[in-house]
């Protein structure tokens, strides 16, 4: 059986449960495909995140769940001084090869090591030289779409890479975009997602009005606020179309007073943070998923709504590009009101043309834990043979 170890940049944890919750269902979705899997997440904690979550918890949380065996650790941080790299890096190696060494001394040393993003990549890099252990990465970061990186981090990025037996990216524009910055070569994989979670297993509620939906934190990069407007903008005169804004975030005061400015309360509501739950059941309740992203590596949340049936909209962000490939699925905007507005409208418009089984087979073939694990594992076969 392959034993493969997977290093995750982010992870579900004590302070936020959602926090990378696709890469223990891309751990959860291999385990049952006959490998055993293993995670050692490492989380940052500031003191703000202890104050709004009232918990202070720093102990090692080992534990199994759906055949993944996770070893985690969080541990405290102060923001300005570990701002450098070098020494984020040097906190990460004591707790993660502390974590290491028990993990292998109870599970056995891993086949191979998929390493999520580059952050951690120095861990991956201390597991091949010492272990002779080798290791993939897939990239996820908008950091470098958003040209975040010092030349110092796209130089250490580039080091993961280039050390790496297979570098993979979550979209085929990001694949370039990498390329570009690094001068590496990257295949396309897109994320899994649990798509029979979000299949659309119950009726829609009765309801006269036709809702868009999106789901996100509520940061700039997300781009909220032009959302708003683009939607007042397209349905200003429609009394019977809503926008539910899911999600929280340092934006949502800024949100809520747009909304209030604009006048436009009884069409735009902002829902707060949802479960996962929660968030099965507004998809299923709502009939259009819109995204006005300046930058996503993939979109998860428009997999999830495909699978409850809903087309999509959303703008050219970078991920969406690899999901939205024919108007079958949906539109695809530039990156401002009108645009966005247009779209919306189109959809809105035709929403009958849209098939809910088309959309589902769509994403079974593409995105499903079967899709995308049956890759991977032909991937780690093929690198552990050599």
């Amino acid at each position: 059986m392959m034993h493969v170890l997977i290093i995750p940049s982010w992870y579900p944890n004590t302070y936020n449960d959602l926090n990378g919750i696709f890469f223990q269902e891309q751990a959860e979705a291999l385990a049952k495909n006959n490998t055993k899997v293993g995670v050692i997440a490492l989380t940052q904690v500031t003191i703000q995140e202890i104050i709004k979550n009232k918990k202070l918890c720093f102990e090692n949380n080992e534990h199994t769940q759906n055949e993944v065996i996770t070893y985690q650790k969080d541990y405290f941080i102060f923001p300005k001084i570990h701002r450098k790299l070098a020494i984020c890096r040097t906190r990460r190696e004591y707790h993660f090869k502390k974590l290491f060494k028990e993990y292998i001394a109870k599970n056995g040393v891993p086949d191979i090591v998929h390493l999520h993003s580059f952050f951690y990549g120095h861990l991956a890099i201390w597991i091949k030289k010492e272990y002779n252990i080798p290791y993939v990465v897939t990239e996820h970061s908008t950091t470098f779409a958003r040209k975040l990186l010092s030349p110092s981090e796209i130089q250490y990025a580039t080091k993961v890479y280039e050390q790496a037996n297979k570098t993979l990216a979550v979209s085929k524009e990001f694949s370039i975009l990498l390329k570009e910055k690094t001068n590496v070569s990257f295949e396309y994989l897109p994320n899994i997602v649990n798509v029979d979670f979000f299949k659309n297993i119950q009726e829609k509620s009765d309801s006269e009005k036709i809702r868009f939906i999106t789901i996100g934190h509520l940061v700039p990069k997300k781009n909220q606020n032009m959302l708003i407007k683009a939607f007042i903008l397209a349905f200003e005169k429609e009394k019977n179309v809503e926008l539910l804004i899911v999600g929280e975030g340092p934006e949502y005061q800024n949100l809520e007073k747009s909304i209030h400015t604009l006048k436009a309360e009884k069409n735009i509501k902002l829902y707060g943070k949802a479960s996962r739950e929660e968030v099965k059941e507004l998809l299923i309740d709502s009939d259009i998923f819109v995204l006005s992203s300046f930058y996503e590596t993939f979109g998860v949340v428009l997999i999830e709504a495909l699978s409850c049936g809903l087309p999509l909209v959303s703008t050219k962000s970078g991920g969406p590009e690899s999901i939205i490939i024919n108007e079958k699925i949906g539109l695809l905007s530039e990156t401002n009101e009108k645009e966005l507005a247009k779209a919306m409208k189109d959809v809105y418009t035709n929403l009958e043309k849209y098939n809910t089984e088309y959309l589902q087979e769509y994403v079974e073939e593409n995105f499903s834990e079967k899709a995308v694990t049956d890759q991977l594992i032909n991937i780690y076969k093929d690198i552990t043979a050599r």
